[in-house]
């Protein structure tokens, strides 16, 4: 019994300590500041260096340029670690994970009034390793929002500009403990307003959220053994806030765009056909148009009172005035 004791201590199954668990990614994306509004009939080029479907995170001394984004699915603390691309960490990067306060979608240097709106009160500062060639967020479940889900912003913090651009996430960036589900992050008694004008800078807003509320639609009651499924386990939900919208947003219409670009080349197609064309000589016009033609009289054959008469005028109107 004692050597069975011993191999079952050895083996974990008795002492050991959780093992770690892998996340799932669910989506990720990176939001470019020099892609908005009025620029809607170019869309400006990604920075060099930054992998297809990689993540980009940048500061410059007005602020943040780039901001990237990751969401998991997971329970229990962890660390988030991501690999620099290999021309990616220009400067000395000081980024923070911070938690987001509204929905978004992926993208790819997308358009900057659609980044998610995020707190950094709750944030975990990354970490280089000692190669610089990665950095590493220590995650806990405070910073979720809503249980089993890691909602991360990447924002850039300091007044050091840099440039850091990070391969492509996968689910093993993240590990985790695997630990049963997480305490939600607690609610105050006021929430988020769409409608007010984000603080100074317009990328960083007062963590708020509502009261969580339990989804008892996915809760039932226990059941025999020998059942023929387990009771589904109760999901924490929480409201989302939507995005704040930009009123200087414009309708993004790819069939507008197109139309006013073929009428700027027809414009530029006619000034270079009209800049083209032979500049003709004047023509005379009216009564003056009849004297090409006029014959040339000799001043001999003229009266005297014409040819002693003064000569007045200017130009083509000069003539012997009597």
């Amino acid at each position: 019994m004692g050597a069975g004791v011993l191999l079952l201590v050895a083996s974990g199954a008795v002492t050991g300590s959780p093992a770690a668990a892998e996340a799932m990614l669910e989506v990720n994306g990176w939001w470019y500041k020099p892609n908005q509004v009025p620029n809607n009939l170019f869309v400006p080029p990604a920075p060099p260096g930054v992998p297809s479907d990689g993540l980009w995170v940048a500061a410059d001394p007005s602020g943040p340029v780039g901001i990237a984004a990751v969401r998991y699915l997971a329970f229990g603390a962890g660390t988030l670690t991501l690999k620099f691309s290999p021309s990616g960490n220009n400067g000395i990067a000081s980024i923070a994970a911070c938690v987001a306060l509204t929905k978004w979608d992926g993208a790819s240097a997308g358009r900057w009034e659609g980044k998610p709106i995020y707190d950094c009160s709750r944030q975990s500062v990354g970490v280089l390793s000692k190669d610089k060639s990665e950095m590493a967020w220590p995650l806990d479940p405070s910073m979720q929002k809503e249980a089993g889900v890691y909602d991360i912003v990447l924002a850039p913090i300091g007044p050091v500009p840099f440039s850091a651009s990070f391969n492509v996430p996968r689910s093993s960036n993240l590990v985790t403990d695997g630990s049963g589900s997480p305490e939600p992050v607690p609610a105050t008694a006021e929430s988020f307003d769409p409608t007010e004008d984000a603080p100074s800078g317009g990328d960083f807003a007062p963590f708020e959220t509502t009261f969580p509320v339990l989804d008892e639609s996915r809760t039932a009651a226990p059941v025999d053994v020998g059942s023929e499924a387990p009771p589904a386990t109760p999901r924490i939900t929480t409201q989302i806030v939507p995005a704040v919208a930009n009123p200087l947003a414009l309708p993004d219409d790819r069939n507008e765009r197109l139309a006013a670009m073929v009428g700027l080349g027809l414009l530029l197609l006619g000034a270079w056909w009209f800049g083209g064309r032979t500049v003709r000589a004047p023509r005379l016009l009216g009564s003056v148009a009849g004297r090409a033609n006029a014959v040339i009289l000799d001043p001999a054959d003229l009266p005297a009172d014409v040819t002693d008469a003064p000569v007045r005028g200017i130009g083509r109107f000069s003539r012997p005035r009597v």
